[in-house]
């Protein structure tokens, strides 16, 4: 099937894993409806009721939808988006999908979804306007129903970067692939549930390990030059005499419902890469109490159910591509994120850690985004 589409629309078409992940999620989505809740399909002819695509550019998600539904209402506030997709839609006899020009942010339903889908995604919620759109849509969601994607998994990296501004790690549509060294193990800072409302304003403080500082393969950031017989030299914690710590990266996991968890793609939730608000030579010399007190107390508060889910999910995706089957429970709280940490933290304690406080509104852009040591 061809579909009319703008230039930034026909880029998120081509990514071929973002759109399988999402057409297995609303085909799981479907099936669940056939079985009413059994193993066994009840009824071939059952079809869902009504779908919201927010955001829908294209209309390809809304394509997939229509196949299993009755009605889908597709939104964009992009008119040449929907004139594209009506053109499509029209070409190819498709008549159960009404597409509209409006802000879902702020527009007025007069139906309710028992599936919605909003594919407004950014890493870390940060650029686009998911939480805008699903903090007003989700009134109009029916008691039993579902979003897809249910939600995201947030990890940061603490890294050494080449460039001093917020950018993403993107080399399949927009360039060459960053340069930057990862300097220690990955935190979970936030899992989020759609079903449940969100507060834009997010602020976390994320606790590093620098465990990673004898890794000196692939690097070829100029600023390391004058360091790297430091590196090298490195075997353990106690023999390193300096290095730089200027940023974070931050991947995104997208979970498109129970069984489905998906990795970045090209064109979906690319890692990106923000700076610290100055530039730090950390050295032996300035190591003291103060960054071992940084140490989170509960280090050992190990939760063996979420470590087999949640690390399984993150280890197979280190290509970024990878997706993953979990029955983890994604909607968490302030403390259940604490014990995410907690997962991922050696036992050894005897690393160098620094704290680091991060803020941004999501939706805001990356303008919002705040990041420094503490």
């Amino acid at each position: 099937m061809k579909f009319y589409t703008t230039p930034y629309h026909s880029n998120l078409i081509k990514d071929i894993d973002r759109l399988s992940v999402f057409y297995e999620g609303i085909n799981d989505y479907y099936k669940s409806i056939l079985s009413n809740g059994n193993n066994k399909i009840q009824d071939n002819d059952k079809k869902i009721s009504t779908v919201f695509d927010l955001g829908c550019g294209s209309g390809v998600l809304s394509y997939f939808a229509s196949k299993y539904s009755k009605s889908v209402l597709a939104i964009d506030n992009d008119d040449k988006s929907i004139q594209c997709a009506k053109k499509t839609f029209k070409e190819n006899n498709i008549d159960n999908v009404n597409f509209i020009s409006a802000d879902a942010s702020s527009f007025e339903f007069t139906e309710y979804a028992d599936l919605i889908i909003c594919e407004m995604l950014d890493t870390a919620l940060i650029d686009e306007e998911e939480v805008p759109v699903l903090n007003n849509v989700r009134k109009y969601l029916k008691s039993n129903g579902k979003i897809i994607p249910q939600g995201i998994i947030n990890i940061a990296e603490p890294v050494y970067m080449e460039k001093s501004y917020t950018h993403y790690e993107d080399e399949d549509f927009h360039g060459k692939k960053p340069d930057y060294k990862v300097l220690g193990d990955y935190v979970i800072f936030s899992c989020i549930d759609f079903l449940d409302e969100i507060i834009p304003e997010f602020e976390t403080i994320i606790n590093f390990k620098f465990d990673k500082i004898n890794d000196t393969t692939d690097i070829s950031i100029n600023e390391f030059d004058n360091n790297l017989s430091d590196f090298n030299n490195f075997n353990n914690f106690n023999n390193f005499n300096n290095f730089k710590f200027n940023g974070i990266k931050i991947t995104t996991f997208t979970i498109i419902n129970e069984n489905i968890i998906c990795g970045p793609t090209p064109m979906l939730n690319p890692p990106i890469l923000i700076p610290l608000s100055s530039s730090y030579n950390i050295s032996k010399n300035n190591i003291n109490n103060n960054f071992n007190n940084s140490i989170n107390s509960d280090i050992n508060n190990k939760n063996n159910n979420k470590n087999n889910n949640i690390n399984s999910i993150i280890n197979s995706n280190t290509n970024n591509n990878n997706i993953n089957n979990t029955n983890s429970n994604t909607n968490t709280n302030s403390s259940e994120v604490n014990n995410y940490n907690n997962i991922f933290s050696n036992d050894n304690l005897n690393e160098l850690t620094l704290s680091v406080k991060l803020k941004y509104v999501m939706g805001g852009g990356v303008e919002t985004i705040e990041a420094d040591i503490i």
